[in-house]
């Protein structure tokens, strides 16, 4: 965890932007797009199907 999260974590301003993983290449990432929108693609390989993390 970087400083800048730390902090933010500390103060309540913690990024509530939604993390997944990747089924084909277990990448995990971040993403305000849409589920199931065009743009939400795997950053590392391109690959459409992905879980969301809790």
């Amino acid at each position: 965890m970087s400083v800048l999260e730390t902090v933010k974590e500390k103060v309540g301003l913690t990024d509530e932007t939604p993390r997944y993983e990747c089924n084909d290449c277990g990448h995990e990432f971040e993403s305000g797009a849409d589920p199931d929108s065009y743009w939400m693609k795997c950053p590392e390989c391109d690959s459409e199907d992905h879980t969301q993390l809790e």
